[in-house]
């Protein structure tokens, strides 16, 4: 977090904040969050509402500094056509994770686990779901033998998606 940290510091007299958003249980992501003291918002998402949504540094700067000028700020049109709609077997997917993440709440894992795995099995390629279903470490996170098998079977293609953000103006 000391690189939030640094950027929230850097921006925050130009009516800019950084929100945290843990995207995890909330017994996994406090320790995280209390031991980094952060002067700014942090939130946990345990149903990945932001999933989908990151921000990048230049980006956010140029933004923050900028408004409306921003080469990032995006019209109407803009926005639109960057925006994709998910086919029916991945939003089945997110109807299934969603489920399993109320069950899990309820105290009714054993069919958490099988919503999941159900999820899992329609959108293989989500690793925020996949970190949800998976065995965690005594910190709370999914990063035992598994998750390593699973990044070394990606191979050459990228953890995330490739970024679609234009470069923008220096940020300094």
């Amino acid at each position: 977090m000391p690189v939030w940290q640094s950027l929230f510091d850097q921006l925050k007299d130009h009516a800019f904040t950084v929100l945290a958003v843990a995207m995890d249980q909330p017994q996994a992501a406090r320790p995280w969050i209390e031991a980094a003291a952060p002067a700014y918002p942090c939130l946990i998402d345990r149903e990945h509402h932001l999933a989908d949504l990151t921000l990048y540094f230049d980006a956010v700067r140029d933004w923050a500094r900028r408004g409306a000028a921003s080469t990032h700020a995006l019209d109407d049109a803009r926005a639109a056509a960057k925006l994709s709609l998910p086919d029916a077997t991945v939003a089945e997917a997110h109807a299934h994770f969603h489920l399993g993440q109320q069950l899990l709440r309820q105290g009714q894992a054993d069919e958490a686990q099988a919503q999941m795995a159900e999820a899992i099995r329609l959108h293989p390629d989500s690793w925020a779901m996949w970190r949800q279903a998976a065995a965690k470490n005594e910190r709370g996170l999914a990063a035992g033998p598994e998750f390593w098998a699973r990044v070394d079977a990606l191979g050459t293609r990228p953890y995330y998606a490739p970024v679609d953000i234009a470069a923008g103006p220096d940020p300094s």
